[in-house]
């Protein structure tokens, strides 16, 4: 049985998981290229957001309140105004400052070391790591919604499906170098200039404090930005192909930020792909695309191997 669960943020405020869920259906709604008067699958949405199909319809609803959807009998929910979708994701609060607690982080170097199992029990942590009960559910919390971890149907804990070696990382590194340019390539490719907007000013706003932003945010707002300009393709299968794989790579990832000098770079590589879109040189940006995916991986990887050695 699917039960609505809350979030407080750092000002306290609850949200909902419908809500969260909702916001999430935006972004992937803007990815995919839907238009207004599109069908929204409810199976479709549950299978790519990993949720229950009932936690996608209580979001479905939520905006059809919102004037985001419509419902037509016998036929489910429909896309009624992209810039109500839009404005959705101009709305959603910003992570910046908001980070994980450090016994997150723990548990996940120790299970790349291999000193914590993939299945565990909340008690397991309690006397392994010598926490209180309260600090242990509030970090098995905290990772489940970042997706490190799900709760077994019957007891105790798992993590998900990870990169967990040096050389698949930087192999995961390859793979997005293949498809990431490729996608700017397809004939099809056409860029939503409203969505670049919102990019730019994140991509901005992250350039002003990456000295001091969290690993997930920083990581968030670089999958948000390469899934969306490899969105516009229109290709799903490439699209597919890079969700999977930064779902794969985002445990290494959390771990891999902590030993980055601030990476200012990053954020202007990415303004400068968002300028070349913008411009209409998807060949050039296609390239550029190239050299900055290998420029991340050379630096990338060796702090993995340094890490897992």
């Amino acid at each position: 049985m699917d039960m609505e669960t809350t979030i407080s943020s750092p000002n306290n405020k609850k949200t909902s998981s419908s809500e969260v869920l909702a916001k999430n259906i935006c972004s992937l709604v803007v990815q995919e290229g839907l238009t207004t008067g599109d069908h929204l699958r409810e199976i479709h949405f549950s299978d790519r957001l990993k949720v229950s199909r009932t936690l996608t319809r209580s979001a479905f609803k939520l905006l059809e309140e919102q004037g985001v959807l419509e419902r037509r009998p016998n036929r489910g929910f429909f896309l009624r105004d992209m810039d109500s979708i839009r404005e959705q994701l101009q709305d959603a609060p910003s992570s910046q400052g908001v980070d994980l607690h450090p016994l997150c982080y723990k548990l996940a170097r120790d299970y790349l070391h291999h000193e914590l199992p993939g299945h565990f029990t909340e008690s397991d942590i309690v006397r392994q790591y010598e926490e209180s009960r309260a600090t242990v559910q509030q970090a098995l919390i905290e990772m489940e919604k970042e997706g490190w971890l799900q709760r077994l149907l019957g007891y105790g804990w798992e993590f998900g499906s990870f990169l967990t070696s040096s050389l698949s990382y930087e192999q995961c590194y390859r793979f997005r170098a293949l498809i990431e340019p490729a996608a700017l390539r397809e004939p099809t490719y056409s860029p939503d200039k409203q969505v670049l907007t919102t990019l730019k000013q994140k991509q901005q706003a992250l350039l002003e404090s990456a000295d001091s932003c969290s690993a997930s945010r920083m990581f968030n707002t670089g999958v948000e930005f390469h899934e969306a300009i490899v969105g516009f393709s229109g290709n799903a299968f490439l699209l597919e192909g890079l969700q999977k794989a930064n779902r794969l790579r985002r445990l290494l990832e959390y771990s891999v930020h902590s030993a980055r000098v601030a990476p200012q770079h990053e954020c202007e590589d990415h303004l400068h792909i968002i300028m070349l879109l913008e411009e209409g040189a998807y060949l050039e940006a296609a390239d550029f695309l190239q050299d900055h995916l290998g420029k991340a991986r050379r630096e990338k990887a060796s702090i993995v191997k340094r890490m897992l050695s």
